[in-house]
């Protein structure tokens, strides 16, 4: 009985590769790391979903001239069950893996040698550098209530309502809507922040399985959250 499948994309993009790796984090919900195999850029990361171990390696496989060639490979396994489980399991993943993709247009590799090595060699630079002044609590917790200054928000929804996050009139202001309507406005940016990690706790844990996550982690992951395409911003 089969307990593991592997399914691979191949895609072209202009997108360098940290954004296209924070595209996925934010729809993974989980943390890559970045490192050089084999002088090719990698990026892997775990997550679980479901009782189901999921392994990514985004890779940069070539740097073209007006775009990127990557690919991104999922290796999900799961226990040894009944056959019925195992279909279930074949079937999600297979689905989960489409809707992260969604957005990629699948393409053929890259040739041998195709690129610009210098362009690679840049690239796998500022992917290194990127977010590198975020390296603790406090300056990811500021560059969050920056972002959020400018129009940045947290939103959230489920089957009873919803919740938005956002800056309004010099305030930091958490709005529910649905079954239980409710405003809260916050003046201290401390207490604001004590509430927004209550609020993303058990999201940005939802897919670490038994792993723990650092604080710096965890905050990292609050901020791949935040809403950038809907800004908030007063009248």
């Amino acid at each position: 009985m089969t307990t593991c499948a592997t399914r691979v994309i191949h895609f072209r993009d202009s997108r360098p590769p940290h954004e296209v790796k924070l595209a996925l984090e934010r729809k993974l919900r989980v943390l890559f790391n970045t490192a050089m195999v084999h002088s090719c850029l990698c990026m892997q990361a775990k997550a679980v979903l479901v009782g189901a171990a999921y392994q990514f390696l985004l890779r940069f496989d070539a740097a073209l001239q007006t775009c990127n060639c990557y690919s991104l490979t999922m290796d999900v396994s799961w226990p040894e069950l009944t056959a019925e489980h195992s279909d279930y399991y074949r079937k999600t993943s297979a689905s989960w893996f489409e809707f992260w993709t969604r957005e990629f247009v699948a393409n053929d590799p890259p040739l041998a040698n195709e690129g610009s090595l210098q362009r690679y060699g840049q690239l796998c630079d500022d992917a290194f550098e990127a977010e590198k002044e975020l390296d603790s609590v406090a300056a990811i917790q500021l560059a969050i209530v920056t972002a959020m200054k400018r129009g940045a928000s947290f939103r959230s929804s489920h089957k009873e309502g919803g919740t938005i996050i956002s800056w309004r009139s010099e305030h930091f202001v958490r709005t529910d809507y649905g079954d239980y309507p409710d405003e809260k406005l916050f003046e201290d940016e401390s207490q604001f922040l004590m509430m927004l990690r209550q609020h993303c706790y058990w999201e940005v844990h939802q897919q670490s399985g038994e792993e723990q996550l650092s604080e710096v982690d965890i905050w990292r992951l609050i901020l791949r959250r935040m809403d950038l395409t809907h800004p908030t911003r007063d009248p």
